[in-house]
């Protein structure tokens, strides 16, 4: 009679845990809408459909967004997004604990925490706000544009390429791909393997400053610059290591220690070659009016 009883309670149990994990996944087609605003194991988006997360939602699994989907989290708690082919991923106030974006996917963060992320193929993430705590990877032909808000590592692969214009970044580690930071606040800067580091603005502080290896080109474009002891120039390349610092074109003053300068790596102080073309033309059109008045 016990084991009766003890058997129908178990299929009772069960019962209602299947009918509640039934509950508590979604899956969305075509174009239908969901408010999450309640608790969930695990979320799908095909084709065209929106799933908004809010406060007093939770996705404990993570959702999947595949096709032209989107996903808007505004409040709650998503342990883990999954972005694929086309979709769309906006993220204001929440914590998740992994992101990954696949295909021609878009992510855009500009509030709450993050984990990590992940970004592959030619996907795209904005970073305008909140924080990551962790690691932003940017792989294949994936970019990664950081405006605000602040990331504790960014590291590029392949032919990835990252936008630094504001924010605040512990260490940019780079190795492969293009680079381009005219703001923000990086704390470190290592570039490695065949990386273009283009740097014309923001700050690389001194705790652990610039360090090239390898085939690494670093290119810093300033109307202004100044050799601190331990450096020279080979033309446009700086050899040694030392502190490097100058105006940028904005007029702000900046200071950029090189720890490491590799023999195989490129480290150059050129003006922004726009400004020259600019100053060219100016130059001859001058020279012209100058002629037409004074005939020879």
């Amino acid at each position: 009679m016990k084991a009766k009883l003890i058997g129908a309670v178990v299929v009772v149990f069960l019962a209602g845990w299947l009918a509640g994990t039934a509950r508590a996944n979604f899956e969305l087609y075509g174009v239908e809408q969901k408010t999450v605003d309640t608790a969930h194991l695990l979320g799908v988006l095909h084709n065209q459909s929106q799933a908004d997360v809010v406060t007093g939602g939770s996705v404990t699994d993570g959702i999947w967004a595949y096709d032209t989907s989107t996903v808007n989290i505004s409040g709650g708690t998503v342990n883990q997004v999954y972005a694929y082919d086309s979709s769309t991923v906006d993220m204001s106030a929440y914590w998740v604990n992994h992101l990954d974006a696949f295909d021609t996917s878009t992510v855009d963060i500009s509030g709450g925490s993050v984990g990590d992320v992940m970004t592959y193929d030619s996907s795209t993430v904005n970073i305008s706000g909140g924080s990551v705590q962790e690691d932003v990877y940017v792989v294949n032909t994936s970019t990664a544009t950081i405006s605000g808000g602040s990331v504790d590592e960014v590291w590029t692969a392949h032919t990835g390429t990252v936008h630094i214009t504001g924010g605040q970044v512990r260490i940019a580690g780079v190795n492969g791909g293009v680079v381009n930071v005219s703001g923000g606040s990086i704390g470190g800067l290592t570039a490695y393997g065949s990386v273009l580091v283009n740097v014309s603005g923001g700050s690389i502080g001194s705790m652990y400053g610039l360090k090239a290896y390898d085939s690494a080109l670093v290119t810093f474009n300033a109307p202004v610059f100044h050799l601190g002891p331990g450096l020279s120039l080979d033309g446009e390349r700086v050899l040694g290591t030392g502190i490097l610092g100058g105006v940028w074109f904005d007029g702000t003053p900046w200071a950029v220690p090189i720890s490491q300068n590799a023999a195989g790596a490129t480290i150059l102080a050129i003006p922004e070659p726009a400004t020259l073309s600019l100053l060219a033309v100016g130059g001859l059109a001058m020279l012209r009016r100058r002629r037409r008045s004074h005939p020879v």
